[in-house]
């Protein structure tokens, strides 16, 4: 998740929504267990 964040922060403009779409594919279960930590906050 870092790296994806590293690009969205310093390619921002080049940014496509296939690369946003595809890596939210790959990596589902990060954002999953992010959602979760969060909610407990």
């Amino acid at each position: 998740m870092v790296n994806f964040r590293n690009i969205a922060i310093h390619a921002y403009p080049g940014l496509s929504e296939n690369l946003v779409h595809k890596f939210l594919q790959e990596n589902i279960n990060d954002f999953k267990d992010f959602l979760k930590y969060v909610q407990k906050i």
